[in-house]
Formats: C-alpha cells, sequence, structure tokens
C-alpha cells in the first residue's frame, strides 16, 4: 500500500537464489566457485534439497511469463486456514500482508494440556 493506494509491482519470489541441479560430490567445488554464488544452502551437515516435483510444481505456478499474481481479494479479519508446512490445520484470521508478499495471521494459542 502506498500514499496513492495499492500498487501493483513484480518483485522475486526467491530473491538471492539461484535454483541448481547437479551431482553434489562431483560438482559442488565449480558450483561453490561460480561468479556470484556465495554458496550452497544448508542445515547444520544436512544439504537444502528440493524434489524434482517441487520444481515441476514452481515451474508450472510461473509459467512461461515466470509471473505469478497474487490474488489480494483476501479482506482483513476473513477466516482462514493453514493448509500447509508445519502450522498445517491452525485457523486463525487474516492480519496483513507485509513486504516481499508474506502473509500474517493472527492465531489464538490453545493449549489443552493445561486445562
Amino acid at each position: 500500500m502506498t500514499r496513492r493506494g495499492p500498487v501493483w509491482f513484480v518483485e522475486a519470489m526467491f530473491p538471492g537464489y539461484l535454483f541448481a541441479k547437479f551431482v553434489y560430490g562431483k560438482q559442488h567445488r565449480a558450483v561453490e566457485s561460480s561468479h556470484g554464488i556465495r554458496g550452497i544452502v544448508h542445515f547444520g551437515d544436512r544439504l537444502a534439497t528440493l524434489s524434482e516435483d517441487i520444481m515441476v510444481a514452481l515451474q508450472s505456478r510461473v509459467g512461461a511469463e515466470e509471473v505469478v499474481t497474487v490474488d489480494s481479494s483476501i479482506k482483513v479479519g476473513q477466516p482462514v486456514q493453514i493448509t500447509k508446512g508445519p502450522f498445517q490445520g491452525l485457523e486463525g484470521a487474516f492480519s496483513r500482508i507485509g513486504g516481499r508478499g508474506y502473509s500474517f495471521v493472527a492465531c489464538e494459542r490453545t493449549d489443552s494440556s493445561s486445562a
């Protein structure tokens, strides 16, 4: 939202990231030493990997134009349910869209073990 009202803009879905398919044991040194590469994403000793299915889904989602249009029809206070990830099934109310298109959901914790 700007002083003029809502404005459409285009920004990278994964800024600063390059998705690459390579044989780690044979090619990681060449990848890491390539111009513009800071490193290969990892979590401790575990490499960050994506399945072929996820890559195909991302490619089909962006299409030939490589653009995803975010549906802005959701309204503040509208009930929502998180459908994927570690908070799957959690319900709340839509709060706002922040920078880089992140959505914020207000949730209330109910802890049945303390009842």
